[in-house]
């Protein structure tokens, strides 16, 4: 009885440890950071990822929510630098997004 109601406790404690993790990876999509935000380490974020199939797909999905998440920011930050004449944004804008400059060396 007593055994059961620890285990429930440590299942409930890692359950929202691991919704923390998940909330911090679609913010910032750094495994690191989303431990540190959590209170775990990251060893205990792989050993949960390699034992638990559902959260690992769940890691998956925030990361990439977070990749595009920052993504957009660093293209709305672009966007806004070549708007405001920024010739090493223009530039990189050009190189990676129109094929006519993306054979150019700097």
């Amino acid at each position: 009885m007593v055994e059961d109601k620890a285990a429930e406790t440590i299942s409930a404690r890692q359950d929202e440890k691991k919704e923390k993790v998940l909330e911090s990876l679609k913010k910032e999509p750094i495994v690191w950071s989303a431990c540190k935000n959590a209170g775990i380490g990251r060893s205990t974020f792989y050993r949960w990822v390699s034992e638990d199939e559902e959260f690992e797909q769940q890691c998956n999905e925030a990361l990439n929510e977070g990749l595009y998440e920052v993504n957009g920011i660093a293209e709305s930050t672009l966007i806004k630098r070549v708007k405001e004449g920024d010739k090493s944004s223009i530039y990189f804008w050009l190189k990676t997004r129109h094929a006519e400059y993306s054979s150019l060396k700097k």
